[in-house]
């Protein structure tokens, strides 16, 4: 490692200030609010993003990424969902229906790394449910106990929507294809992400007719404006990313957060190619952390972050590209036993992203660290 001698410090904070290297020299040319020579912050920003050049670097610059953006996280999402609440309250619609607000995404699961990123909540109706089940063996309403809801969901989304614009105003709301962007730039600066959402009961095969049908997991589902449906189980990420966390020494969260630094750092480096960089750009920040959570207990708690990021990267690039393509549990590749941090949802099957995308950006990664 290239030990920086003090005076050279000096020089460099001296030298974006305007002033003289030494203290004893007077600068020829006094600074005044209106005659900066240089940007110093522009200067350590430079040096933030410089690409660490050996371990020991790269063991400095992942003990300030392991931290989370800020240590207000949930403060801030309760302080949103407040005033969520609060919107909802105007809605006779809702006042008739059952509906919760579900925490969700990276603030609440503490692995974000940007603190001015947007808080994410679900707008769910409990007594509104979609419902997964094989195609086979589809339960009826009667079995579920239900009946047809009343109203399409384009109406329960506009009824949200029509919430918050009388709260916050129309200007501060964005409707976009999944959800309702929301950004109030006042004293409170309120930006956050509101999915609508009814019930999911996603029922497993029972194996044979006469057998009772097993408990349903429960999740959110929503409809896009395009008709598309989207799923997912937000309480149940929730729990499994701390369990992982708890058995990892509190690890996994800061590998996540490290990774998704590093993609950062990688989308922003002018001296990557550019096929490097927009694939860090485009890989999602949900994938990274469940191709993380899928990484043995094992591979974490070493005495330096350095030695988890390596063995992670090194587990899925093996994981990640084995070619064996059997039919049984022996001959199965790895990756096909992975799931989303949930645990329910295959990690590979109808999703965003691919499973050579993944493998382009864990190669792009330790090709960066020099692995």
């Amino acid at each position: 490692m290239r030990h920086v001698r003090v005076n050279e410090w000096v020089f460099v904070i001296s030298m974006a200030l305007g002033i003289s290297r030494y203290p004893w020299e007077t600068p020829p040319h006094p600074l005044t609010p209106t005659q900066p020579s240089y940007n110093y912050l522009n200067v350590l920003a430079g040096i933030a993003r410089e690409k660490p050049r050996n371990r020991s670097e790269w063991e400095a610059r992942f003990a300030h990424w392991q931290k989370p953006a800020s240590e207000t996280e949930e403060l801030k999402i309760e302080a949103v969902a407040k005033r969520i609440r609060t919107a909802l309250a105007r809605s006779k619609f809702l006042s008739t229906r059952s509906w919760e607000i579900i925490k969700q995404g990276s603030y609440h699961n503490n692995t974000n790394v940007r603190s001015e990123s947007d808080v994410d909540l679900c707008v769910c109706l409990t007594d509104a449910f979609f419902v997964d089940a094989p195609q086979s063996d589809w339960p009826t309403n009667a079995e579920l106990g239900c009946v047809p809801v009343p109203f399409q969901f384009d109406y329960y989304r506009n009824i949200i929507a029509w919430c918050l614009e009388q709260e916050f105003g129309a200007s501060a709301v964005t409707r976009g294809k999944k959800a309702l962007h929301l950004h109030k730039n006042d004293n409170e600066k309120i930006n956050a992400d509101i999915v609508p959402a009814y019930t999911l009961q996603k029922f497993g095969s029972r194996g044979a007719a006469y057998l009772p049908r097993p408990v349903p997991d429960n999740g959110i589902a929503l409809l896009t404006t395009e008709n598309k449906r989207i799923t997912n189980f937000p309480k149940q990420h929730y729990l499994n990313g701390c369990a992982k966390n708890d058995l990892t020494g509190r690890r996994y969260k800061r590998v996540v957060r490290i990774l998704k630094r590093l993609r950062i750092h990688m989308a922003e480096n002018i001296t990557l190619a550019v096929k490097t960089r927009q694939r860090a750009k485009s890989t999602a920040s949900y994938l990274i952390e469940s191709l993380v959570y899928n990484c043995p207990d094992t591979a974490f708690g070493h005495t330096y972050i350095y030695d988890d990021v390596a063995a992670v990267l090194n587990y899925l690039s093996v994981g990640l590209n084995d070619t064996r393509n059997g039919t049984t549990l022996l001959t199965l590749p790895v990756w096909a036993f992975w799931y989303e941090v949930n645990g329910i949802k295959p990690l590979w099957m109808d999703q965003a992203w691919t499973l050579a995308e993944a493998q382009e950006f864990v190669a792009a990664a330790r090709s960066y660290m020099g692995l």
